[in-house]
């Protein structure tokens, strides 16, 4: 299995700025995150991708390798961490409380249907101008956030050296 990446240093540079603000934000307003995967390889994204497809699993992504912003280093998968959790060794994965708060935010868009922690998580992201993956219309992932610069996948692609995909 390709491992996974979760240092902020792996991470270009604005989206590292944006990532450590955003993680400051959070913990000044009492909760802790735990940036569990940063830059990803394409070989880990395929792996991903076939989740749920042609491997065992839940579907986890939408996006092969090259069409997600992992491998750019301008996105991080992220969970709240708190005390708790460490001693239940379980983590908070969904940011709702029930199936029909889910419901509700899908229908209404809005934080007052998130859990506490992701509330706080997905209110800071739209304070620094990091994108939630929460907030998708097509495929919601709720643990992922990603700051793009204005630009879309297929820019980032373009601008990759020779336009190589490597």
């Amino acid at each position: 299995m390709a491992s996974a990446e979760r240092s902020l240093a792996a991470l270009e540079p604005d989206t590292r700025a944006k990532a450590g603000e955003w993680l400051r934000l959070c913990g000044s307003r009492g909760v802790a995150v735990l940036v569990y995967e940063t830059h990803r390889s394409p070989k880990r994204q395929n792996m991903l991708y076939e989740r749920g497809r042609t491997a065992p699993g839940p579907v986890v992504t939408n996006a092969r390798a090259w069409h997600s912003a992992h491998q750019f280093g301008r996105a991080f998968d992220a969970v709240p961490w708190g005390a708790e959790d460490l001693m239940k060794r379980k983590l908070n994965w969904s940011p709702f409380p029930s199936r029909a708060a889910e419901r509700e935010f899908i229908a209404a868009g809005a934080f007052d249907h998130l859990d506490p922690e992701w509330r706080v998580m997905a209110e800071a992201a739209d304070e620094v101008g990091l994108e939630w993956a929460g907030k998708w219309t097509s495929f919601r992932e709720y643990v992922h956030f990603q700051w793009l610069d204005g630009r879309t996948i297929s820019q980032l692609r373009a601008e990759l050296p020779d336009n190589r995909i490597a």
